[in-house]
C-alpha cells in the first residue's frame, strides 16, 4: 500500500518530502518510493522462506532487542538531549562566524533589478556591482533573492533581544557566557526556579556572563530572576538551540561548548 502511495507522491509531488524520519534524515519523494521498494523486496524474501523458519525464535529476539534499544534511546534523549542535532546550533558551532557567513551569502545571492532609462530594458546586477549606481543610465526597480522551498530554523534566528535592543553581539563576544534557556517561564516549578538561580549565581561568581533566555514576556521574569540578566528569543529558535524545554547552553566567544537539559543539571 505504502509503495503505491509513495509512487503517487513521487509523481504528483504534492509535498516536498514525506517526513518519515523527522528532521534527522531528509528523503526526496523518489528516495522514499525506492525505500519502500527495498522493504517490499525484503518482505518477499521473509514470506517465501516462512515455512523453513517455523519454530525459529531469532525474529522474536531480534524484535525484543530492537524494541528495547528504541525505548532506551528515547529515554536517554528525553533525560539528556537528542543524539543527533541537525539544527545550526550544535556543539562546536561558532555562531558568530556562521552569522557572518549567512550575511555574506545573502549579499551574494541578492540581486538588484534596474531599468535602462533609454531602452526601457531591465537588467539584473549584483548588490556590490557599482554599474547600477549610475542614476543617469539606470532606474531602480526591485531587489530579488532566491525563494526558499520551505521555512526552517537558520543561524540568523539566534537573536537575543531586550525589548527593541539586540544584545546578541554581547553574548557572542564574551569569553564565557551561560544561557539559561527556558521556553515558558510559567511552566517552571519552584524547584526548577531555585536550580536556575543557583546555576546563575555560581556562574556569575566565576566571572561568566549569564542570561536567562526565554520566549515568555520579559515581565514574567521580573520577579523570578532578580539580579540576573534576561532576554527574549523566538520560541522555535530557542527549542532548536537547546532541544529541551529548559536547560543550560555554554558559549565561549560565540562557540557552542555544551548543552545540558535542566533535568540532569546538579
Amino acid at each position: 500500500f505504502f509503495m503505491l502511495l509513495t509512487l503517487w507522491v513521487a509523481i504528483a509531488n504534492p509535498v516536498a518530502e514525506c517526513g518519515c524520519f523527522g528532521d534527522v534524515v531528509r528523503l526526496t519523494n523518489w528516495q522514499t518510493f525506492l525505500k519502500n521498494v527495498v522493504l517490499v523486496a525484503l518482505t518477499m524474501v521473509v514470506w517465501v522462506w516462512a515455512e523453513e523458519r517455523k519454530g525459529c525464535r531469532c525474529g522474536l529476539w531480534m524484535s525484543v532487542v530492537a524494541t528495547c534499544g528504541v525505548v532506551l534511546l528515547s529515554i536517554y534523549s528525553l533525560l539528556y538531549l537528542p543524539v543527533v542535532d541537525r539544527f545550526p546550533f550544535g556543539v562546536g558551532v561558532n555562531i558568530a562566524e556562521e552569522l557572518a557567513k549567512a550575511d555574506q551569502n545573502d549579499m551574494e545571492q541578492t540581486f538588484v533589478v534596474c531599468r535602462n532609462k533609454t531602452t526601457g530594458e531591465e537588467h539584473k546586477f549584483g548588490v556590490n556591482d557599482s554599474e547600477w549606481w549610475n542614476e543617469e543610465v539606470w532606474e531602480f526597480v526591485r531587489t530579488e533573492s532566491p525563494a526558499e522551498d520551505k521555512v526552517e530554523v537558520s543561524v540568523r534566528d539566534f537573536r537575543l533581544m531586550v525589548g527593541n535592543y539586540d544584545i546578541t553581539e554581547q553574548a557572542l563576544m564574551v569569553p564565557n557566557c551561560r544561557l539559561l534557556c527556558v521556553e515558558n517561564l510559567k511552566t517552571l516549578t519552584a524547584e526548577e526556579i531555585g536550580k536556575l538561580r543557583r546555576i546563575a549565581f555560581d556562574c556569575m561568581a566565576k566571572g561568566d556572563r549569564v542570561f536567562v533566555v526565554t520566549a515568555s514576556p520579559l515581565k514574567v521574569a521580573d520577579g523570578l530572576f532578580f539580579g540576573i540578566e534576561y532576554c527574549n528569543m523566538d520560541a522555535t529558535a530557542l527549542r532548536a538551540l537547546l532541544r529541551a524545554p529548559a536547560g543550560v547552553v555554554t558559549l565561549q566567544r560565540g562557540v557552542v561548548r555544551q548543552k545540558l537539559n535542566l533535568v540532569v543539571v546538579e
